[in-house]
């Protein structure tokens, strides 16, 4: 929209209005016009008995389509839908000599031809003519219907949230400003902070909670403001001087979201915080890695005791063999003391094992191993069980090497696991076969039995340390860290272990990954 202040001056009948031509006109009229030409803020200018409005290229927005008609007429005929309000003003400022001052006075007003409800903040200020007498007015105005519109939008969302929020369970509160002042705080917020929302609202959260200013949370709140960025924390310890607690802080953890607050033209006005107080969960998380690593402990001195007294028994038991080689029925009882000896050395063996990988403590003697040599000694080792509970055991072996970088001895624990695993959980008369298998960059290994499957909510559970299914009445379970040891070992070795099973009564399959050499 263009604006040619002298053109529109020009235009004017002058002469047929009180303040006459524009040659006659006092040199204090044309000073004040001028002032009002220069300024670049909205401002206006009313002078003579009939108020003659005259604005300058700033105002331009606040005249809408008023403009240019309305400039140089009587000031009651270019805003009539104002002019009962703001009359009084006018004369009392012309008449009287009073200056006023204004912030965000409402008017409705008819600028772009429907009626529109306005906010300004304004100040009238007398001028005078040459003659010393007041002669006019000059108003200077900034529009504020944005901010307080954007305001009472605030404030409208603050009560609705500040009901909606009061009865929620978690904790909830805004701040607003670059202060960060509470705007709104629920009641699960005043138990966590131990002040109530009277001691709050209003006020800043340095001067309610000075404490957590050098524990980083002041900055905290900065940043999202600044950066409108919203910030999650997980279980952060924060130390509250509460009420009652006598100058002590207590220190409480919490899980919570800042998100920034913005306004329709994407400032930031305020911060959301929602969380919840997880102290309880957070100490009982830690009581229980205290006890897990109790239990590791005892665990570890239990092994090492149990230990201790086999190796004795095995010796005993190869020394009864000789002495009673001529005696079956001696014979017979010397053959269980040492098969279950055997059983209790390879538990114990387990246990320190699940301790070790516990700890961090597990090596690994890396080589070249053949996979085939690997399962040959594990099923050697498990032939006999296999034979007690009438299994047969099939071996499928390719006739190339399987060749593999790891632990022969950890490899063969591994195999022998599964082995004693699918010999336990299959019948009496099942069927088991281990196979291994070159499969392009990896070696597979698998064991397959006939026995009782495994339970889709059991799948879950397989390698949890000392988790086990249901003992079937023809056998008994182990300690349930035979296969959390075996995926522990397959991990350290860089494979992947699989388990598939149809469900109870089908069987099971164990399949078993290794980077090939």
């Amino acid at each position: 929209m263009t604006f040619d202040f002298d053109a529109l001056l020009d235009a004017l009948p002058w002469e047929d209005t009180p303040l006459g031509g524009r040659s006659t006109w006092p040199p204090a009229l044309e000073s004040f016009l001028a002032l009002l030409r220069r300024s670049r803020r909205p401002q206006y200018l009313v002078w003579g008995p009939d108020r003659r409005f005259f604005y300058n290229a700033a105002f331009l927005p606040v005249m809408g389509i008023k403009h240019p008609a309305g400039f140089g007429m009587p000031m009651a005929e270019v805003w009539p839908e104002v002019w009962e309000d703001i009359q009084p003003l006018v004369t009392g400022a012309i008449r009287d000599g009073e200056a006023y001052y204004f912030e965000d006075q409402p008017f409705v007003l008819r600028r772009h031809g429907y009626d529109e409800l306005t906010y300004f903040s304004f100040s009238y200020t007398p001028v005078q003519g040459d003659d010393g007498e007041i002669a006019g007015l000059m108003c200077v105005l900034a529009e504020r219907t944005k901010e307080v519109q954007a305001q009472a939008r605030r404030q409208s969302e603050l009560g609705r949230m500040q009901r909606m929020f009061k009865q929620a369970p978690g904790f909830m509160c805004i701040t607003q400003g670059p202060t960060h002042e509470f705007a709104i705080v629920n009641s699960a917020f005043e138990r966590l902070i131990g002040h109530s929302d009277a001691e709050m609202l209003g006020r800043t959260v340095q001067d309610v909670l000075p404490e957590v200013v050098d524990q980083g949370y002041l900055a905290l709140l900065d940043r999202v403001y600044s950066s409108g960025e919203s910030f999650v924390g997980s279980a952060m310890p924060v130390r509250l001087a509460r009420s009652g607690s006598h100058g002590l802080s207590d220190t409480l953890y919490v899980d919570f979201v800042h998100q920034p607050i913005v306004d329709d033209d994407g400032s930031v006005w305020g911060v959301f915080t929602q969380g919840s107080d997880v102290t309880a969960r957070v100490l009982a998380e830690e009581a229980l890695r205290d006890a897990n690593a109790r239990k590791d402990q005892f665990l570890a001195v239990l092994g090492h005791e149990l230990r201790n007294p086999l190796a004795p028994i095995h010796t005993a038991a190869q020394v009864l063999r000789h002495l009673a080689a001529n005696d079956e029925g001696a014979m017979k009882f010397v053959e269980i003391i040492a098969r279950q000896a055997q059983q209790m050395s390879r538990l114990v063996e387990d246990l320190l094992d699940i301790t070790r990988i516990g700890n961090g403590l597990l090596t690994l003697k890396s080589e070249r191993v053949d996979m085939n040599a690997v399962v040959r000694a594990a099923a050697d080792q498990m032939r006999n069980k296999a034979s007690e509970r009438g299994h047969v055991l099939h071996v499928a072996l390719p006739e190339a090497p399987a060749l593999v970088n790891g632990d022969a001895t950890r490899l063969t624990q591994v195999t022998s696991n599964l082995l004693s695993n699918a010999i336990c959980y299959t019948p009496q008369g099942g069927a088991i076969e281990v196979s291994v298998a070159q499969c392009g960059s990896h070696v597979r290994l698998e064991v397959a039995d006939t026995g009782e499957g495994i339970a889709p909510e059991l799948m879950p559970k397989l390698f949890v340390q000392f988790a086990q299914g249901k003992r079937s009445a023809d056998r008994t379970g182990g300690l349930g860290i035979g296969l959390p040891l075996v995926k522990a070992l397959v991990d350290a070795h860089a494979g992947r272990i699989q388990v598939i099973s149809e469900g109870p009564g089908q069987g099971s399959r164990f399949v078993i990954d290794l980077p090939s050499a």
